[in-house]
């Protein structure tokens, strides 16, 4: 089951109920359970904050013990790493997925990127808890330990998705896909802090289609063939 991002309070309480219900196997009542503590912990966050949210009150809007958050989050920090780790796994696994459903073209990258950034701008509450992430993992190196495979994976799973939408790698390094991955997410999660902490999400819209524009030109100069976007 995804992490909800809308309509949170509804599938957390189906979650928390789920978790409980009888004739289901173990690892069914974890995830169950494992989602509902997920769920609350955005809805806590989101309305006072990570540095003020207690695990009692976590578990207390989940509808589950606190034993129950402690035995699958240790700490408040994990609990975090995890929302975002999920948010970041649901965004690329979508893109990647839908991006792989046609042939290498240029009107397909272009899809791509608007899959992207449709999906990172419908997150776009969540972005507080993402930069107190952030801003803790350069504080304390025990969470920074934590966050930096949460970027690698979003990073290879990118990686990986441009060579979908770019085809064989016969004439390029992986390098460059690399490289291309790095400016992608620079660019990405700048508009959208950019958004949150400007109040201006019409210019991060804009500089996003700037962005694109100047992308798909350079893709379309390295001989990647003209196409169709998905249906």
């Amino acid at each position: 089951m995804a992490l909800p991002l809308n309509g949170i309070g509804g599938e957390r309480r189906a979650d928390a109920a789920a978790a409980g219900r009888a004739g289901r196997t173990q690892a069914e009542r974890t995830a169950a359970s494992t989602q509902a503590i997920l769920a609350a912990a955005i809805e806590c966050f989101n309305r006072n904050g990570f540095q003020t949210t207690s695990m009692e009150e976590v578990a207390a809007t989940a509808g589950v013990s606190k034993g129950l958050v402690l035995y699958h989050f240790s700490s408040k920090e994990k609990l975090l790493v995890e929302v975002v780790r999920q948010l970041y796994t649901r965004v690329s696994e979508e893109v990647l997925s839908a991006a792989a459903a046609t042939g290498p073209s240029l009107g397909q990258a272009a899809w791509a990127l608007d899959r992207l950034w449709s999906r990172m701008r419908a997150s776009w509450p969540l972005m507080p808890l993402v930069l107190d992430l952030v801003a803790q993992s350069v504080t304390k190196k025990r969470i920074g330990k934590r966050v930096r495979p949460v970027y690698e994976q979003l990073r290879r799973m990118l990686i990986e998705g441009i060579g979908v939408v770019m085809g064989p790698r016969a004439n390029r390094p992986k390098s460059a896909d690399e490289r291309l991955a790095d400016l992608i997410l620079a660019m990405v999660l700048g508009l959208w802090t950019s958004a949150l902490i400007m109040g201006r999400p019409a210019r991060a819209e804009q500089g996003f289609e700037d962005f694109k524009q100047w992308l798909l030109q350079w893709v379309g100069a390295g001989g990647v063939p003209k196409g169709t976007a998905p249906g």
